[in-house]
């Protein structure tokens, strides 16, 4: 038994084969590569609130989550931890307050054995040398720099997406809200 797709009848085969539902390609979600492209929510994900005092004190994050954080800064945030990189997994770093504290850096860890995807180029800010990155494809820390003013990053609304297309592997995207000209602060990924 087949069903309708616009004006054609088609087989349950082709059915499966068609995207018009969203649907995945290679095992891979199309909505959520989407979304990780343009930086939006992708549906499906859930989100949870955090204080600064949990985002200082540090947790591990759950699948497919949203962490609207308040971290604002005034103490490292430390001991972040992502979920298992399995396909299709989707997490983002959301700030809902101004991270805006003196010579602080928020700091995300890869689950044990697990990386970020080589030759990804991260950038937040004025996109000046400081403000960019190359990733390895053995880097599994991700520290983002802040500071008093002029931030490239983490304004109410930076946000910071990681999507899992490869197993044991996470691309990493920032949307950074600048403060002031943008040009302070700093990206960096490396192997710990």
């Amino acid at each position: 038994m087949g069903k309708r797709i616009g004006k054609y009848k088609v087989t349950n085969k082709e059915s499966e084969l068609s995207l018009v539902d969203g649907g995945n390609v290679n095992g891979v979600d199309l909505e959520r590569t989407l979304a990780f492209a343009a930086g939006y929510d992708p549906a499906g994900l859930t989100t949870t609130a955090k204080t600064d005092s949990q985002c200082d004190t540090g947790f591990t994050i759950g699948n497919n989550t949203i962490i609207d954080a308040a971290w604002d800064g005034g103490n490292a945030a430390s001991s972040i931890v992502l979920p298992a990189a399995t396909v299709n997994n989707y997490v983002i770093w959301r700030q809902t307050a101004a991270a805006d504290g003196a010579g602080v850096n928020l700091v995300i860890t890869c689950a044990s054995s697990e990386f970020f995807e080589g030759d990804q180029v991260l950038s937040t800010g004025t996109n000046l040398a400081v403000n960019n990155e190359i990733t390895a494809a053995t880097d599994n820390t991700l520290t983002v720099a802040v500071t008093t003013s002029n931030n490239g990053w983490g304004e109410v609304g930076s946000n910071i997406h990681f999507y899992c297309k490869k197993a044991g592997f996470w691309l990493v995207k920032l949307h950074g809200v600048t403060l002031g000209t943008g040009a302070a602060g700093s990206v960096n990924t490396t192997a710990v």
